[in-house]
């Protein structure tokens, strides 16, 4: 994959977009209508992409990352006082997703790797 720096730049600007959507005071009006959906595309996307990026990344340590990410995300919503309401159902969604796209990512990985 020769394009990896310029896509693992595009991977920062979507971690970064995702945290502005939610941290910021009103929950975006965009995306799915059900708001756990919105959390499930978000965090496969971040570990289907993680493990096409960085294909090193231990499967267990990736979902530990982005355990926390989505843990520390519920927690700034609960104590920042932004008129969201942190769910702890919403880091679920964020566990199922992140598993389902370390899954995706790592075989999608290897698929990439047969073909070139």
């Amino acid at each position: 994959m020769r394009h990896v720096p310029i896509l693992r730049l595009g991977y920062a600007l979507a971690l970064a977009f995702i945290l502005y959507e939610a941290l910021s005071p009103h929950p975006p009006t965009n995306g799915f209508h059900w708001d756990k959906l919105n959390h499930m595309a978000a965090f496969f996307a971040l570990a289907a992409g993680a493990k096409m990026l960085w294909p090193r990344l231990s499967a267990l340590r990736l979902i530990a990352l982005l355990t926390v990410l989505g843990a520390g995300i519920e927690i700034l919503q609960l104590t920042m006082h932004l008129g969201r309401d942190g769910d702890w159902l919403d880091l679920v969604a964020d566990i199922v997703a992140t598993v389902a796209g370390t899954i995706v990512g790592t075989l999608a990985r290897r698929l990439v790797t047969k073909l070139s």
